[in-house]
């Protein structure tokens, strides 16, 4: 009984794997047809599925990767080209999956990477002389890509600053940013402090009508002295008379 069971396991396995493997050759060759038709991103997708489905002695990178580099798809390329370089064994062909790393590299404009690829097949193939041409250009283009990174740079740096003269403002002219400071205040009249430049009160301007009431103050007073002199130098002359009137009567009265 024991070994009936076994049995029916086995042929239940077997046929599995057998359908598996079928579906597997199936989906693969499926992949090449549509890549010849240059169906590229349906092959690549068929590709992924065979992929999965191959046996583990079986490795479809290489495929893949060339499937994806003709869909465009330059990041997936080159994850399939340097998963290949890494489970190849013949010198020529690690040399072929490092070549094409670089020149995914290359469509992802990464030069300094594809430098790095195009060395490595060559030093695994010297005589791959495409791969040296593609060196020989990854170099040239990543100078070009660092001298445009570097004037970059440079314009995003700031300008040199100003010298502090330029702005400084002219005489008479007050710092714009002090507001009603120090600069304006130049060109404001000095107020008067306590007890310096302001008018005494004897300086104060008249009001109206002062000038003629004093005038005629002062010309009374004039008047004044002038009749007090008259009346002065009259009585000194009737003193005088007075005496002269005197003096000529006690002569008179010694005559008679």
């Amino acid at each position: 009984m024991k070994t009936i069971v076994l049995l029916c396991f086995l042929i239940v396995t077997a046929a599995s794997n057998l359908g598996m493997a079928q579906e597997w050759r199936d989906t693969l060759n499926r992949a090449r047809e549509l890549y010849k038709k240059g169906n590229y991103k349906e092959a690549l997708k068929y590709y992924k599925s065979a992929d999965r489905l191959a046996p583990n002695d079986v490795d479809l990178s290489e495929e893949k990767g060339q499937s994806a580099y003709r869909a465009g798809k330059y990041k997936e390329a080159e994850e399939a080209f340097r998963t290949a370089a890494s489970k190849q064994t013949d010198t020529k062909r690690k040399a072929s999956a490092y070549h094409n790393v670089g020149n995914a590299r290359m469509k992802l404009k990464d030069y300094a990477g594809a430098e790095e690829s195009y060395k490595e097949a060559l030093r695994l193939d010297p005589k791959n002389e495409k791969a040296r041409q593609q060196l020989a250009e990854a170099k040239r283009l990543k100078k070009e890509q660092e001298e445009q990174e570097k004037k970059k740079q440079q314009e995003k740096k700031p300008s040199d600053p100003k010298d502090p003269g330029d702005d400084k403002p002219n005489e008479g002219e007050g710092d714009p940013k002090q507001g009603e400071g120090q600069g304006q205040n130049n060109n404001k009249p000095k107020q008067p402090q306590d007890g310096e430049g302001k008018p005494n009160n004897n300086d104060a301007k008249p009001q109206p009508g002062s000038a003629s009431k004093k005038q005629k103050l002062t010309d009374q007073q004039t008047e004044r002295k002038l009749n007090e002199l008259m009346r002065q130098e009259m009585d000194a002359k009737k003193r005088l008379d007075g005496s002269k009137g005197k003096t000529n009567g006690s002569k008179a009265k010694k005559d008679w």
